[in-house]
This record gives structure tokens, sequence and C-alpha cells, in this order.
């Protein structure tokens, strides 16, 4: 493992690199922020949050051992935006918890530009195991390189804030 990546080649290392967090807390995953949680699938932190940066079906995971277990749903409010350039159809965010796929869960009911919005995952509580793995598929992820061409990344959600809740 390098980077607090899991690695693709030993199994059960994005459950491995799980970290603690607290019901109720709003974590930043900008440079110096909460970038500990994200396990794999994920470019290097900028000043507001960090890109997912992957072309394959699981982007990312979000590595979550809940300090307190929650005695129901929870809710998860991800403050992100959409890779989005007006040349490249927009990608499709799909979101995946403990390996079951909330297929209803899009990020996409939201128009997709610039900006920054909250958009949130109900995750009922039979999801719950000691660990709470969340990851995000990208369908048609965004070159990089269409803002400039020494970038190499393939672009979907960024992620500047996240936080959970009792639902």
């Amino acid at each position: 493992m390098c980077k607090n990546s899991a690695c693709s080649f030993v199994p059960d290392t994005g459950q491995a690199l799980a970290h603690a967090l607290d019901l109720n807390t709003e974590y930043e995953l900008g440079s110096g922020g909460a970038t500990h949680i994200c396990s794999s699938g994920w470019s290097d932190p900028e000043d507001w949050g960090v890109w997912s940066d992957s072309d394959k079906a699981i982007l990312a995971i979000l590595a979550i051992n809940l300090r307190q277990p929650p005695h129901g749903d929870i809710m998860l409010s991800i403050y992100s935006r959409i890779a989005f350039h007006e040349e490249y159809p927009e990608p499709t965010i799909r979101v995946r918890v403990n390996g079951a796929d909330l297929s209803a869960t899009e990020f996409n009911s939201i128009p997709i530009s610039d900006d920054f919005a909250w958009r949130s995952i109900h995750i009922p509580a039979f999801f719950f195991h000691a660990k709470l793995l969340i990851s995000f598929r990208v369908d048609r992820p965004l070159p990089a390189r269409l803002w400039g061409p020494s970038e190499t990344r393939q672009l979907g959600i960024g992620i500047a804030r996240l936080k959970l809740t009792r639902v």
C-alpha cells in the first residue's frame, strides 16, 4: 500500500485502511483535511477538495468506521460537484454501500455545472457492518486534458466536504 491507497492486487486493503469518523461532524477533504478516508481512485487533494480520478467501476472508497454505530438509518451528505465540459457528455455517478448497489442514487438529479451542491444519500441501517464502505462509480469520466494538454486525470466527482447524520 502506498499513499494511503488500496492495492488492486491485495484483497480487502480498502477495508484495512478504514478510519473512524464521528456522526454529525462535517469533514473537509481538501489539502490538510480528512483525505485519509479516500482509500483509492482519488487524485491528490487540492485546496478546495479532491477529484475522483479513474474510469474503473469503483472510483473511490470512503472507508468509514463509525465511532458510535447508529441505531437506525443514516444520511451521507456530500458537498460536491460533477466534472463538466460543454463539449463532452456528462458523467453519471452511481453509489455503492458495502458492496450493495444503490442504483436509485444518482447524483445527476442536480443540473451539471461547475457549482458545488449538497447531495444526500440515504443509507438504510441494514447496510451497516463493522465498517461502512462507500464507493462511487463514474460512467464516462471526463478526461482532464479538455482543460490542459498536460492533464492525465479522468474526472468524475469532486468532493469538498461530507457529513454523516442520523435520519
